[in-house]
């Protein structure tokens, strides 16, 4: 696989300007898969390994935010890994990734408080498929907007361990 960035112009809102998405091949042209983020003004893959990337999108305001990524292989897997870092921070980059020991391994840049630092995400490791045990509970209740509201983790749970859950679309 391969990864980068592919310009579209004259894109709606954008008229004259480039407009950046990062992008995923697999050996030819025809492969290319489009991984922008749909909130994202601007996005580059820039390191790819064992069918996840790991690169940037950025979200045009009263600055320029950066934020560090990480995709597995569409648009709608976009996880912004600059959420799991402290507040200090006001932008990321994510610039390699790699996989061991069951572990997924996210290296990159952080920006906050005048000071640049070089940081590392480290996903918890996978638990195998024989020691999980799913108990399905059936569909939820509508929620915000009458969707049905979703919790998601950044990765996969560790039996015995902990991890971090995301609940969107529920009523406050």
């Amino acid at each position: 696989q391969q990864v980068g960035a592919v310009g579209l112009y004259n894109q709606p809102g954008f008229s004259g300007s480039i407009v950046s998405h990062a992008s995923l091949w697999s050996g030819s042209a025809g492969s290319w898969v489009d991984l922008h983020p749909s909130a994202a003004d601007y996005s580059v893959a820039k390191a790819v390994h064992a069918g996840q990337q790991a690169g940037t999108a950025f979200f045009y305001g009263t600055q320029f935010y950066y934020h560090a990524s990480v995709w597995s292989g569409a648009a709608a897997s976009w996880v912004d890994l600059h959420s799991f870092l402290p507040s200090v921070f006001d932008r990321s980059e994510a610039n390699g990734i790699w996989h061991e020991g069951g572990r997924t391994y996210v290296v990159g840049t952080a920006w906050g408080g005048g000071y640049e630092t070089a940081v590392i995400w480290i996903s918890p490791p996978t638990c195998s498929a024989a020691s999980a045990s799913v108990k399905p509970y059936g569909m939820g209740k509508p929620g915000t907007s009458g969707v049905v509201p979703t919790l998601t983790t950044l990765w996969p749970p560790v039996v015995g361990g902990t991890t971090d859950l995301r609940i969107s679309g529920i009523h406050p």
